[in-house]
């Protein structure tokens, strides 16, 4: 684990944008909620070069609170300025909802 690297505002948003640029939609507003905060988790822990081993389980909560749960934990501990950890990805996710 790298634990000198940090996370920056513009760094965190361009790994939602990618994320959701990757993204084609399921039709399933439920199903595709969880398949961005999945790679949008996938790519933060990416960038911080932590292992994805570490991302689960956690029992008997919905897919998409466990991701959101998990993404504010780690950058919550690397951000290297103040800023929501889960607003930009709910931005990110619910604009790929009005197109």
């Amino acid at each position: 684990m790298n634990n000198h690297r940090q996370l920056s505002l513009a760094e965190y948003e361009r790994l939602c944008a990618e994320a959701c640029l990757r993204f084609t939609p399921s039709g399933s507003r439920e199903d595709d909620e969880e398949t961005l905060a999945y790679s949008i988790c996938r790519n933060v822990y990416s960038f911080l070069q932590e292992n994805m081993m570490t991302f689960f389980p956690l029992v008997d909560v919905p897919n998409l609170q466990a991701y959101e749960e998990k993404l504010r934990q780690l950058v919550a501990a690397r951000q290297s300025e103040p800023f929501n950890t889960l607003e930009l990805p709910r931005r990110y996710i619910h604009k790929r909802d009005t197109g």
